[in-house]
């Protein structure tokens, strides 16, 4: 069997990471190319052909549900409060959900700048971090083991967690968390610049 990315090509890869946060081999790296793309490096010699990358590679497994528009529901909504307005990209919604999530013992996961002005997505737990998220940032995120971290407090902590960020991430994710205490928030993209 073939890894997920010698079956679809770097040509079609998201940089998703899903492959990267599901091997149990360390087969897998994620690299930033020459024009500061992430994409998978396989290293064949720890691969054990297990196909983990392969059944959670959203190009690969695509669920077209997602695609059906008579099951499709779209919303608009702002947040009422006009300070989170200003400073937030699109209407301060996620900081809202984020808030919400938050009250209620949950966790956020959304992107934030670190010190070498690169974005990745961090874990926040508490209302007074969230405005570590708030704003697009316009570039791929860095996602580390976030959907590792997601599963574990899904799962085992029984806690709900809510995921911002590209379409291409929040489709991985769910096909490696699958359950009820998931709310992801994908955002419109065309494609990274």
């Amino acid at each position: 069997m073939t890894t997920a990315i010698e079956k679809i090509g770097y040509d079609k890869c998201t940089g998703c990471f899903g492959c990267y946060n599901v091997c149990d081999f360390n087969a897998i790296e994620m690299k930033l190319d020459k024009l500061g793309f992430y994409y998978p490096k396989i290293y064949k010699s720890k691969c054990t052909n297990c196909n983990k990358c392969y059944n959670v590679c959203p190009i690969i497994i695509c669920n077209k549900e997602n695609r059906d528009i008579n099951k499709l529901k779209v919303y608009g909504a702002h947040s009422l409060d006009e300070n989170i307005r200003k400073i937030s990209s699109s209407g301060g919604i996620s900081t809202e959900l984020g808030r919400y999530i938050l009250r209620d013992n949950g966790v956020v996961f959304g992107v934030a700048w670190n010190k070498d002005f690169l974005v990745h997505h961090i874990e926040i737990r508490e209302e007074k971090d969230i405005f570590k998220i708030i704003g697009s940032k316009y570039i791929q995120s860095n996602v580390l083991d976030t959907y590792e971290k997601i599963y574990k407090i899904t799962n085992e902590e029984k806690k709900k967690v809510l995921f911002i960020g590209l379409p291409c991430q929040v489709a991985a994710l769910k096909n490696i968390v699958n359950n009820n205490n998931l709310i992801t928030v994908d955002l419109i993209c065309h494609g990274v610049p």
